[in-house]
């Protein structure tokens, strides 16, 4: 059940439809003026649809044709049938209507597919209104924009808090300033191209608390140098913005565009060219609404600050190595990869160690589906963090014994000190035979943030 309603109804075919439509509502909100007009026996001139579970409003109920049919002895809402249909803007209060008949947000055509509607208007995100920095909106039936991909673009009239649809074209919304393609979440049609990965949006394609219907294809991008993947091109494209900045990694200055993302199972990690976040958001940072590109080009926002708070702070992203007990100190805090900044040390993360990103890409199942961000790693302080289970802080990578014969025994491979390779795996999804406390830290410190983009 919709828990909000926001929207315009959509224009009944007959006053007498709006009116039936008004009566269910104020059987809700009790929120509406009435004033006798239709009257009872309106079978034949109030057309209600059946809600998909079959619900009708009161009096009426559902015949083989899914049409609510029956007596509505209830007063009618004066609705002018050529007039402008009110707008409503309320929480639903009685469960015994099925907010599907009336939610405009209810999603009435299929944006992935772009059906459901004529061929002139595509299935896009339509905002109606805002918040402060959150929208409200849902998804809707529009013309079709004249903006190509790639071409600047607004939303409705544009400004800082825009409300109705895009003008760009089909299969494409508007996001930053651009017209980019629509593409599926959950890696179905439509896909991406090479080099690009589909990201969540905030205020796009869903509103607060929801799972998008849709995401947008960004360029891919390497975290630990912001160069774009396929071209090679610096600061994903950008504009330097701070000259002067101290921020890790940017010895030209800081750029208006970084390379975020986050880890995820199933083959999902993704990491792509988006609006940088301010180049103070560096290690340790604490954060306030948490988006995915809320700190600094090369920081993640996905840890808390240690056990007992969901505080987020900012951490280094690194270059992991090989760490355990007697392990080379060049591997421990991440390896140096040529001439990038790629240490926690270089980063601001001193003493930190660098953990493996496959750690965090261990589906609840306890599958691994490894991606080449698995490779990436972050730099964490283990000490900050209790066990659980011994109730005692964990221990840095560095205090932990290996078992290259024995993955269940690795103590520094089941805190994603080491490579996957440590342990060779089948190719594809594979069960990671990980002890029971490595199963309880990968949860506690995968991202627990719900997190989507800023544009």
């Amino acid at each position: 059940m919709v828990k909000h309603l926001t929207g315009k109804l959509q224009r009944a075919s007959s006053a007498c439809h709006a009116a039936a439509i008004g009566v269910a509502l104020a059987l809700t909100w009790g929120a509406l003026q009435f004033t006798a007009g239709c009257g009872p026996n309106s079978l034949s001139r109030c057309s209600v649809t059946c809600s998909i579970d079959g619900t009708c409003p009161s009096g009426y109920v559902c015949n083989a044709a899914r049409v609510c049919v029956g007596t509505l002895d209830e007063v009618c809402p004066h609705i002018d049938p050529d007039g402008p249909l009110p707008t409503i803007d309320a929480p639903l209060t009685d469960g015994s209507i099925d907010a599907s008949l009336f939610d405009a947000s209810n999603e009435v055509c299929n944006v992935l597919a772009d059906t459901g509607c004529e061929a002139s208007k595509k299935c896009t995100w339509v905002i109606d209104s805002w918040t402060g920095p959150e929208a409200t909106g849902h998804v809707d039936c529009r013309p079709v924009g004249s903006v190509a991909l790639g071409g600047p673009c607004m939303i409705g009239a544009g400004g800082s808090s825009p409300q109705g649809s895009d003008n760009c074209g089909k299969g494409l919304y508007c996001t930053g300033g651009v017209c980019k393609p629509v593409c599926d979440l959950n890696g179905g049609a439509p896909t991406c191209g090479a080099n690009f990965a589909c990201q969540p949006y905030a205020n796009t394609f869903g509103n607060l608390n929801e799972t998008p219907h849709a995401g947008i294809c960004d360029p891919s991008c390497d975290p630990l140098t912001n160069r774009v993947d396929g071209t090679n091109e610096a600061n994903c494209k950008a504009t330097i913005i701070d000259p002067n900045t101290t921020a890790p990694g940017f010895p030209a200055g800081y750029p208006n565009r970084g390379c975020y993302g986050l880890w995820d199972s199933g083959g999902k990690s993704r990491w792509t060219c988006t609006s940088s976040g301010p180049a103070t958001g560096v290690q340790d940072f604490v954060l306030g609404t948490v988006f995915i590109n809320s700190c600094a080009a090369g920081f993640f926002p996905g840890l808390s600050r240690g056990t007992g708070t969901m505080m987020a702070i900012c951490s280094a992203l690194c270059n992991p190595g090989d760490a355990y007990m007697g392990a080379p100190a060049t591997q421990i805090g991440g390896l140096k990869r040529g001439t990038d900044v790629s240490t926690c040390n270089e980063r601001g993360a001193v003493g930190m160690d660098c953990v493996h990103g496959w750690f965090f890409e261990i589906a609840d199942d306890g599958s691994l589906m490894e991606t080449k961000y698995g490779k990436l790693g972050v730099c964490m302080n283990w000490t900050r963090y209790t066990s659980a289970t011994t109730m005692m802080p964990f221990k840095q990578c560095q205090d932990l014994v290996k078992n290259d014969a024995d993955q269940m025994l690795d103590l520094a491979f089941n805190q994603g000190c080491r490579p996957s390779a440590t342990h060779p795996l089948l190719p594809g999804p594979v069960q990671m035979n990980l002890s029971a406390q490595a199963n309880e830290m990968r949860r506690s410190f995968r991202s627990a943030f719900p997190m989507t983009l800023l544009p």
